[in-house]
């Protein structure tokens, strides 16, 4: 495994973070969704 190894749930993190003013929230059914804040 080499430094420049990057996660998929750290890639994943950073692609959210990206979006200033909006998150991704879980339905009950189980869907990711975007919703503004």
């Amino acid at each position: 495994m080499t430094s420049t190894h990057i996660h998929p749930i750290e890639t994943a993190h950073a692609t959210l973070v990206s979006y200033d003013s909006v998150t991704t929230v879980v339905d009950p059914d189980g869907n990711l969704r975007l919703q503004e804040i």
